[in-house]
């Protein structure tokens, strides 16, 4: 038997035990005892390809976004030119004067160059893209920035990305004179909950420095020592029971009460006394909370998607205010539940493990934390260089300056051409007797461009 960590494929922030006859996924990991296994499906079939596979049809469909400025530009250039030979006919029939007519023709088609219209999004997307950088945000794919501000639902993975991963002792009941004692038994294990026990002890400046005799891990149970020619056990409370251990009505009441609210629980005994009762908990991340605040601020949805257990999940979300809960889900179904909520709205999806790959290729955008594995990084389009959740907000905030600059670019472009084309074209010429020559327009033309460009750079000093 072993206690097996499944967290990278289901989300399981706790070690799942393990004995003859149960299932173990190719690709989680042992963390204590050994256990022989019997392969029964050819690789091709495992649970880890069966994401591989999501993730191939997640992404085939991902179409790229057509450019407004390119549909545009489409109409406006044949247009100009159109213009450009009836300003050349007018000046050449009607007033007769061939060198004007080639002049003013020229002028039309320097002075409407849609360099500036070209520039627009592309200048505007290199400095959101450098901005986002600066931020902690590695932009994979800009074309997002157009969809991000757009987003009705913003779904979360729980374990390792809206909490740290790490088991800790959320709580603990328990007589001090023991907890030396017990952390320095626990020193003896690699066990993820062994460790929170010596990290909540350390904490109060404890040694963990006692010599222990006759010590025995079991799997999936806990483990049990001799110190003093005492009986020292820590573990789950059928451990405890099996070697007959008194339980106190107020450890027991604690103990029920830390499974209510969705903690994992140990408990620990001397002498066939319990003396200790621990909640272990996975431990929220900094700026979660807030991040959730500030997204139903502006009208998103947030969703927790997990594979942990319901009352984990539950209790998680309860925490940090998230209303929409589908827990216990595996890959293949977060998958189907993205497609679902995208028929609704735009959705954005948050994670970093490898079972959230297809989901994030899948959603509208896939963010990914650095400290993910590099298939999830592969497959979104926003990594977050800090881990920090905070860069989520940003990358919205990000997508709406982005947006704003490139339609006022797009402006600024068409105002010139807007006010030049008929100057050039030498319309004011019989009332003002004003008329462009291919030199000025050249000048008014890369004003335009000019424009653009430091219009553009303003997202520099933009605080998102």
């Amino acid at each position: 038997s072993a206690d097996i960590d499944t967290s990278m494929l289901t989300g399981e922030s706790m070690p799942i035990y393990k004995t003859i006859g149960d299932e173990v996924i190719a690709g989680t990991l042992n963390t204590s005892g050994v256990i022989e296994v019997e392969v029964l499906k050819e690789s091709k079939d495992t649970t880890l390809s069966k994401i591989v596979e999501l993730l191939s049809t997640a992404q085939s469909k991902k179409l790229p976004i057509s450019r407004f400025a390119d549909k545009v530009a489409n109409i406006f250039v044949p247009t100009v030119i159109v213009i450009s030979i009836v300003t050349f006919l007018i000046w050449f029939f009607i007033i007769g004067d061939t060198m004007d007519a080639i002049l003013a023709s020229i002028s039309v088609l320097i002075i409407s160059c849609p360099c500036a219209l070209g520039l627009a999004t592309p200048i505007a997307i290199v400095s959101s893209v450098g901005k986002g950088a600066r931020e902690g945000i590695l932009i994979k794919n800009p074309e997002i920035l157009e969809l991000i501000k757009d987003i009705k639902y913003a779904v979360f993975d729980k374990t390792g990305t809206l909490t740290t991963g790490i088991i800790s002792v959320k709580d603990a009941l328990y007589e001090e004179s023991f907890l030396d004692i017990l952390a320095s038994l626990e020193t003896q294990s690699e066990h993820p909950i062994s460790k929170a026990v010596v990290n909540f002890a350390k904490a109060k400046n404890l040694a963990c420095d006692k010599i222990f005799t006759d010590i025995q891990i079991i799997a999936g149970q806990g483990i049990s020592a001799n110190f003093e020619d005492k009986k020292v056990l820590i573990g789950n409370l059928d451990f405890l029971e099996k070697n007959e251990v008194l339980l106190e009505n107020k450890y027991l009441e604690f103990y029920n009460k830390s499974l209510e609210e969705g903690s994992g629980v140990i408990l620990a005994s001397f002498d066939k006394k319990c003396v200790a009762v621990f909640a272990l908990a996975d431990t929220i991340k900094e700026g979660a909370k807030e991040l959730i605040a500030n997204l139903k601020a502006k009208d998103i949805t947030p969703i927790l998607l997990t594979g942990d257990n319901k009352t984990t999940a539950n209790s998680v979300a309860q925490k940090l205010g998230i209303e929409k809960v589908y827990a216990q889900v595996l890959p293949d179904e977060k998958y189907k539940v993205i497609m679902e909520l995208q028929k609704e709205a735009k959705v954005m999806f948050v994670g970093d493990g490898i079972n959230d790959s297809p989901s994030i290729k899948q959603a509208d955008i896939g963010i990914t934390l650095n400290s993910g594995s590099d298939i999830t990084k592969d497959a979104g389009d926003i990594i977050l260089i800090n881990n920090e959740l905070s860069a989520v907000l940003k990358s919205i905030n990000l997508s709406i300056e982005s947006m704003k600059i490139i339609k006022q670019n797009l402006f600024w472009a068409f105002i010139y051409n807007a006010a030049g084309i008929p100057l050039a074209a030498g319309l004011f010429y019989p009332i003002l007797g004003v008329m462009l020559s291919p030199m000025y327009a050249g000048i008014a033309m890369s004003f335009s461009s000019v424009t653009v460009v430091l219009n553009s750079l303003r997202l520099k000093f933009k605080k998102i």
